[in-house]
């Protein structure tokens, strides 16, 4: 299903990394209101924060890699 995407199987990961490359190189200022939605959310829907049960760690890494430039 959707929940999937950020799961590694469909590429949610890659997508983000895509965007947020084009944003960042474009100078656009974003938002990304995913986190607990089940579309390419960063935590399973349901799962409540900081826990990191679930996590999807793939989209994770984008994120930290993208905005924090930390190399995982």
């Amino acid at each position: 299903g959707a929940d999937n995407a950020a799961a590694g199987d469909l590429g949610g990961e890659i997508w983000a990394a895509d965007v947020l490359d084009w944003l960042l190189e474009n100078k656009v200022s974003f938002g990304y209101h995913a986190y607990h939605e089940p579309m390419f959310g960063l935590l399973p829907d349901g799962n409540d924060y900081p826990k990191s049960a679930g996590r999807r760690e793939l989209l994770a890494d984008v994120f930290r890699q993208k905005l924090l430039g930390e190399n995982t």
